[in-house]
């Protein structure tokens, strides 16, 4: 909300929420130091948050798009390659001065190859877009008819949003290793956010980026034995960090999601060094109190309103919130063969169903665990849903959910692997408060006003002191003074107590 030079208030209204989703399609070249493609096991999607150009009643989001590959050669290793494009998409504005913020998540992705160091990769990316626009609550008044104007106010619950990217988020870690002369094939993190929060003049982030690294033996003891299978390690990089969102307070809510924008490795003797860069993207949202003028109206002026009802917007919920899921299917039940061996796994959300009814918001969808695995002398991947369903307090007319699985862990015992995805959520939902302020206003003089000193009137039943002085066009306070009543009491049918009869003063 802000308050301009003529005294009248601005609100902020979301305007207009939508999902965009486009197609991205890409060529990756494998480099010519790296073996062939034999099988291609597994593409990662990372879209980074996008950049905003305004222009000709559009907004035109612009940003990269980072993919990773996994793939086994004919001489049965695997090998891991990366290639970065850039996207572009618009959305129309519903009006001047729109603040559109856009929230980008990979939703479909295929590879395909296409030679033997060569493959097409589609990604399907879908975009979560709000807007929102501050605009005019009541009408404006000159200086002088400020000062004289009689105003019967009232105030409404509107909504407060703000929206900011981060730098880049720098983090650094090295730990040892049980491998001797370890080589990294397969780097990739996600960032896990379970603490998200409001406080002056920012929101304040803790959480970790979960790096998970696929790693095997190149030294002499792996030549000697004949090699061995890559094996999974996983870093947590905790961080804690303050954006800065000048005119968020303490009170409002906040979510943020994170993407890994560049993650590099480094190994000497056992040591393995990681550099982590991650961009943040968060909102905040809070409740505030508008005034706005009902009715208005000049002394010994005939004073015309026209009224326009409006809806403003008031978020219900945003938040961060992570769940523990866990199953046990057999290796049969996901389509892996007898004898096969669970490597590595990685894991992405689907939302389904979205409900919105008797003051809960109700989502489902499955967690996707696509698991890498070794079985003879071919690698695979085979893949475990698990279904869920999570649930957030509050009404909400429309809302943008975000999901994520920054971490899934797996076990196996014989033939049952034991998988235990962790899910995270982001929500922002938001419904509408109906009002209507003073638009335009018209004065004219009174007819045969002032015909007598002091005359007399009788209020009817339910009638209110405001609707007396304003069919009068006598100040409130006026008339309240000349029949000792409280003039503050203007909507109260009851303010009369034993009053039966006005004394209506002819001048003031």
């Amino acid at each position: 909300m802000e308050q301009r030079e003529d005294k009248f208030w601005c609100t902020q209204a979301q305007m207009n929420t939508q999902s965009v989703n486009f197609e991205q399609n890409s060529e990756i070249s494998v480099p010519d130091y790296l073996g062939e493609i034999s099988r291609l096991l597994r593409v990662w999607p990372r879209v980074l948050p996008p950049r905003r150009f305004i222009s000709g009643g559009n907004a035109e989001f612009s940003g990269r798009v980072c993919y990773d590959v996994l793939y086994a050669g004919a001489d049965g290793k695997l090998y891991h390659t990366d290639m970065e494009d850039t996207y572009t998409f618009s959305v129309p504005l519903q009006g001047e001065g729109a603040e559109p913020c856009a929230f980008l998540v990979p939703d479909v992705v295929v590879g395909r190859v296409i030679a033997p160091r060569r493959l097409a990769v589609r990604c399907r990316v879908q975009a979560q877009v709000g807007e929102y626009r501050s605009r005019p609550v009541g009408v404006t008044l000159s200086p002088e008819e400020q000062e004289q104007v009689c105003v019967l106010g009232d105030a409404v619950e509107c909504g407060r949003h703000f929206a900011t990217v981060s730098d880049t988020l720098e983090l650094q870690e090295s730990f040892d290793t049980h491998l001797k002369a370890p080589q990294v094939i397969l780097a990739r993190g996600e960032v896990f956010l379970p603490e998200v929060t409001a406080t002056h003049d920012g929101i304040r982030c803790r959480g970790e980026v979960v790096v998970s690294l696929l790693c095997c033996e190149e030294g002499e003891q792996a030549k000697e034995t004949g090699g061995s299978l890559p094996v999974a390690v996983t870093r947590s990089l905790p961080f804690t960090t303050l954006l800065s969102l000048e005119g968020v307070c303490g009170e409002d809510m906040a979510r943020a999601v994170g993407t890994v924008e560049e993650l590099r490795t480094t190994v000497e003797g056992n040591r393995i060094s990681l550099s982590v860069g991650a961009v943040l993207q968060a909102e905040a949202a809070g409740h505030e109190t508008v005034p706005f003028v009902k009715d208005l109206f000049l002394p010994h002026m005939q004073s015309e309103c026209r009224t326009t009802p409006q809806k403003n917007w008031v978020p219900t919920v945003c938040k961060n919130q992570n769940y523990s899921l866990s199953a046990t299917p057999t290796l049969s039940e996901i389509g892996l063969p007898s004898g096969a061996i669970v490597v590595d796994v990685c894991a992405d959300a689907e939302i389904g169903e979205r409900n919105a009814d008797a003051g809960q918001v109700s989502i489902r969808g499955s967690v996707h665990c696509h698991l890498l695995y070794h079985a003879g002398e071919e690698w695979g991947v085979g893949e475990a849903k698990i279904p869920f369903c999570v649930a957030f307090e509050g009404e909400a007319e429309a809302f943008s959910v975000l999901a994520s699985v920054p971490l899934c862990r797996v076990q196996q015992e014989q033939g049952i692997v034991r998988l235990m995805p962790e899910l995270a959520v982001s929500i922002l939902g938001g419904a509408s408060v109906s009002f209507a302020p003073v638009q335009e206003v018209c004065f004219s003089p009174v007819q045969n006003d002032g015909a007598c000193d002091l005359e007399f009137y009788y209020p009817a039943k339910g009638e209110t002191l405001w609707e007396i002085s304003r069919r009068f066009a006598l100040p409130p306070e006026a008339l309240a003074n000349a029949n000792g009543l409280e003039s503050s009491a203007l909507c109260d049918p009851n303010v009369w107590g034993q009053t039966r009869y006005l004394m209506l003063p002819s001048e003031v």
